[in-house]
């Protein structure tokens, strides 16, 4: 939760403290109600302020960037460009822009930059890139995911559906889907790392094909 702090045990990945009438315990966190008992607010001893943590993934919020996978290393988020724009993992990333949500506050949406207007969007349990009518609540609600940095593994970043609690972008086969997490193998495809890039220009366009008259000589 925004403003809250979790301990998660280096020893045993994926525990985290909680309380449980009043005691403290390391369990692992499945529900909502786990999640609010694992969350705590730190604050200075001195001065009682409550300190502050600094997300990681805000330093990105508004560059571009490219995602790789924990699950499959080496392969970053793209689509099928020339096709119906499904998302899925390759070894050439497509670079996104990360930019404030389209719905809701403390989300983030990616927009493409090779075609602005075109977002990473859900539909139903499949990732597209596709261009959206900022207008219409719906488009923007799929286009919108909560960001948690260390949600699974130290060091990586997981995006969950605004619009739907427990549904996280993931892979499956090197496609990109929206799903549940439950157990190592689906916290390991539901993890991802941001890191900054460049712009690419998009490749020229293929030449025009050639075209050869035969003409035949009279006998």
């Amino acid at each position: 939760f925004t403003g809250f702090v979790s301990f998660e045990s280096v020893h045993q990945p994926g525990f985290f403290i909680r309380h449980h009438s009043r005691r403290l315990e390391m369990t692992e966190i499945f529900s909502n109600q786990d999640r609010n008992d694992a969350s705590f607010i730190m604050a200075d001893v001195s001065s009682g302020q409550e300190v502050t943590v600094q997300e990681n993934w805000r330093q990105y919020l508004g560059r571009t960037v490219e995602v790789e996978s924990k699950a499959v290393p080496g392969h970053y988020w793209n689509y099928a460009a020339a096709g119906l724009g499904e998302a899925r993992l390759e070894l050439q990333s497509h670079v996104f822009r990360m930019v404030a949500g389209l719905w809701g506050d403390n989300t983030v949406s990616f927009e493409s930059t090779s075609s602005p207007g075109f977002y990473l969007r859900a539909r139903g349990d499949r990732m597209w890139v596709e261009s959206v009518d900022t207008r219409e609540e719906a488009a923007t609600r799929e286009c919108s995911f909560n960001v948690w940095d260390d949600r699974f593994f130290a060091g990586y970043t997981s995006f969950e559906a605004a619009g739907s609690s427990d549904q996280w972008i993931r892979q499956k086969d090197r496609e990109l889907r929206l799903g549940m997490v439950d157990g190592y193998e689906d916290s390991n495809d539901a993890s991802f790392m941001l890191s900054e890039a460049e712009v690419r220009s998009p490749p020229p366009p293929p030449p025009p094909p050639t075209t050869t008259t035969t003409t035949r000589r009279p006998t």
